[in-house]
């Protein structure tokens, strides 16, 4: 069994889903033409968005602990890994080097890799599968999930709109 190919991905931004009033973490492909657009929970885009803001808050919220707990032990982040994708669900895998150097593995939200990534300065990877299996497919249905081609003028209008009326302070207000 071959190990699946990666490639890195960088966070967008966060965007506001109007239908859902959602947090929607958005995820590039490095060539810009691929957006994968993963709706989180309220907590994880006030982290996501703490961090990409530079903002410290009065008290460390989960991920920022979490990242210091590991520091102190000698661990590190290493790399967040979206690997698979099973309908609406993403699954991930957070990387960590323990104080000897040993690598390991953890099943890992989405949401909490890429905030945890982020803290760390690592890299956030998603296995070409998931790239290919998100990709929109012409005449098919639209999931939640699923990223919008930059040649898809219907797709962009609707992430354009969502950037456009999101609000910084409705995030960190949630």
């Amino acid at each position: 069994m071959s190990r699946p190919r990666y490639v890195t991905i960088e966070v967008r931004g966060l965007a506001l889903d109007p239908e859902s009033d959602r947090p929607v973490l958005l995820l590039q492909h490095p060539t810009g033409r691929l957006i994968l657009p993963l709706w989180i929970g309220n907590a994880e885009a006030v982290a996501i968005n703490a961090r990409l803001g530079g903002k410290r808050p009065a008290r460390p919220l989960t991920h920022d602990l979490l990242h210091v707990v590991l520091d102190r032990l000698g661990a590190r982040v290493t790399r967040f890994d979206l690997r698979r994708v099973e309908g609406d669900i993403f699954y991930g895998d957070l990387c960590v080097h323990d104080a000897q150097g040993r690598a390991h593995r953890f099943d890992c939200r989405p949401s909490d890799g890429v905030a945890l990534a982020l803290r760390a300065g690592a890299p956030i990877r998603a296995s070409i599968a998931v790239m290919q299996e998100a990709r929109v497919h012409e005449g098919a249905e639209p999931r939640t999930s699923l990223a919008i081609q930059s040649d898809d003028a219907a797709g962009r209008r609707r992430l354009l709109q969502a950037l456009a009326e999101l609000d910084p302070e409705s995030l960190a207000a949630c």
